[in-house]
């Protein structure tokens, strides 16, 4: 069974390169800033190397995490 991803959005990092990688394995993925998305996704991948504040803002704003 495929896993599906989720590569958050949150305005930083390099989700193509990702998507590509992913693609390569032949894992469903979404890149989006969408909850619900996020939520019904098997995988999370959170990019942005040196962005863990507004990454974890981003999560928080939307009610991701506690």
């Amino acid at each position: 069974m495929t896993k599906r991803v989720a590569i958050i959005d949150y305005g930083h990092g390099n989700a193509n390169l990702i998507k590509n990688a992913l693609a390569e394995l032949d894992a469903s993925s979404v890149y989006s800033s969408n909850a619900a998305k996020i939520d019904s996704a098997d995988c999370l991948i959170l990019l942005g190397v040196g962005r863990h504040r507004s990454a974890m803002m981003f999560l928080v704003d939307r009610r991701l995490v506690a």
